[in-house]
């Protein structure tokens, strides 16, 4: 899981983000009073202003990188109940999530007003992988005060983008964010979006020569219909990831023993590389309808508990294929039961799950393909069509497939095509 974003305290300072401690201006004249926590201007520092409560602000700038969010009280004393403030940024330093959740609910019920509590919450909930709950407090922040409307538009872009919304995000996600851990973290969200809503050209522009987004660079030259750039760049990839390039291009590809060569020669150089080795095969193992090589490496990931919520999955979709619906509802019910509800990484595989135990409809998991993109929605099509036995999902969740974008094999197979 993600912390809490970072940015350094004198990039901050560089670009006005932090007020004076005692009369609120911000700029370049505001430094760092020396041997001190807090900041003043030219005036307030040759008057000998400053305040003892400032500190309170000045802790947090490292744990959530925004500024808005500092403005000094009129008053010289404490805000009342600023406790909470050092308390919530201790328990966010020290990645103690659930606790920093319950101080800042029960401090949101208390103060709604208040935008900064919202803000931290939505970074708490980030970092615990409940982006749906971030969304929300981000919107709460940004409707409790407008100075907050714009870093809060862009993590509610980023939590939307998370949870596969990309329509929803990517307009949260155009405007240039202030400062390079942001734009970093912007650009990033952007990308993904774009590549989500098959703007691959868009998407090969935003992310120009970073050598740290060869796979997107890879996904989008293989989807936008120039495999042999694609089949280029995994020469400058890393050896330990440059096997997942070309098993997964030849896969999409139908070259299925070249994609399971690639694999083997990865288990004989890193055995250590096994979990990311078993879902590769796995992929293909789906594709090519290997349902005994689907049970067995699906069983090895359950068995696993850092990735058993996955292992679980492949295993209820390998009983589905094999007709067994009663034996994929008993799986679906154990994978409910161990996993939480709000983890948005796994929130799609939830849904499918609860439509096995009848806890969703049909209707409800369209509406969810409907929601996000293509890449993701031919997943949701192809659970419809093994679920339910109707080929009509099959062949839309084809139609759906951006490329050849995993489970499009399975999907022609289902279609008939």
């Amino acid at each position: 899981m993600d912390a809490p974003e970072n940015i350094p305290l004198e990039d901050a300072v560089a670009r006005g983000l932090i007020p004076c401690s005692a009369c609120g201006a911000k700029g370049a004249g505001v430094k760092r009073v020396e041997g001190k926590p807090h900041f003043l201007c030219g005036t307030c520092a040759k008057k000998g202003r400053s305040t003892s409560w400032v500190a309170l602000g000045i802790v947090l700038i490292g744990v959530v990188g925004v500024a808005w969010w500092l403005k000094p009280s009129t008053s010289a004393a404490p805000p009342r109940g600023s406790d909470w403030f050092v308390q919530a940024d201790g328990l966010l330093r020290a990645g103690k999530y659930p606790e920093a959740r319950a101080l800042l609910e029960g401090r949101a019920k208390e103060t709604p007003e208040d935008a900064r509590v919202h803000f931290l919450l939505g970074q708490c909930l980030l970092a615990m992988g409940a982006a749906e709950g971030a969304h929300a407090a981000f919107v709460a922040a940004a409707a409790a005060d407008k100075d907050a409307v714009p870093v809060n538009s862009l993590w509610a872009g980023i939590a939307l983008q998370r949870l596969g919304r990309s329509a929803e995000a990517l307009p949260l996600l155009q405007p240039t964010a202030a400062g390079p851990k942001f734009e970093e973290r912007r650009r990033a969200a952007l990308v993904e979006c774009l590549l989500d809503l098959e703007r691959y050209e868009e998407a090969l522009n935003a992310i120009g020569n970073d050598p740290g987004m060869l796979w997107e660079r890879h996904r989008a030259l293989r989807y936008g219909n120039k495999p042999s750039a694609a089949e280029a760049l995994e020469t400058q990839a890393d050896p330990k990831d440059a096997w997942t390039f070309r098993g997964t291009r030849l896969r999409e590809e139908g070259d299925f023993d070249g994609a399971r060569a690639v694999l083997e020669k990865r288990r004989q150089e890193a055995p250590e590389d096994r979990p990311r080795l078993a879902r590769a095969e796995l992929s293909v193992a789906v594709e090519t309808n290997d349902l005994p090589r689907l049970e067995a490496l699906a069983a090895e990931l359950a068995a696993d508990p850092r990735h058993f919520a996955e292992g679980l999955w492949f295993r209820a979709m390998g009983r589905l294929l094999a007709g067994k619906p009663a034996e994929a509802r008993a799986i679906a019910e154990e994978f409910l039961a161990k996993t939480h509800p709000e983890l948005s990484s796994i929130r799609l595989e939830r849904l499918q799950m609860r439509f096995l135990t009848g806890q969703a409809t049909a209707a409800d998991v369209e509406a969810e393909a409907k929601r996000t993109g293509r890449v993701r929605a031919n997943d949701l099509y192809w659970f419809l069509a093994l679920a339910t036995g109707d080929r009509a999902w099959a062949e839309k969740g084809f139609t759906e497939t951006p490329g050849r974008n995993f489970p499009y094999h399975a999907l022609k197979r289902l279609a008939g095509k």
